[in-house]
């Protein structure tokens, strides 16, 4: 992550926990593997300045496996959510979650929701 993203002042605004964890990542305090965590530092800098510091909410949208680094993912993004929960809306989903509320919904679609199961879970 850039310096520029923490040496900027009032840049975070109300974030304390984003700022914090900006600081955290640039100095080599706070590192994630499987999290692009300073992308999505980024992104909500853009919705902060966009729709200001309540005008949006954050999802994390995530494909699950079983695997070790997935549990590891897991636990990154939960690491990332302590820090940015109490600044803002973050809210984390995995694939298979939304697509079983699509499916519960699809009515006349579900010749197209069957085969998306059957080709991606």
């Amino acid at each position: 992550m850039n310096n520029k993203y923490v040496e900027t002042a009032g840049i975070w605004g109300s974030y304390a926990g984003c700022e914090s964890l900006a600081n955290l990542i640039v100095e080599g305090k706070e590192v994630f593997e499987y999290l692009d965590a300073p992308q999505l530092l980024k992104h909500i800098l853009g919705l902060k300045t966009e729709y200001g510091e309540q005008g949006f909410e954050l999802l994390y949208l995530w494909y699950k496996v079983d695997s070790d680094e997935a549990v590891q993912h897991q636990r990154e993004i939960k690491r990332f959510e302590s820090f940015v929960g109490s600044d803002l809306s973050f809210c984390t989903r995995n694939y298979q979650e939304v697509f079983q509320v699509l499916k519960s919904h699809s009515g006349v679609h579900s010749r197209y929701m069957n085969y998306m199961e059957e080709r991606y879970f």
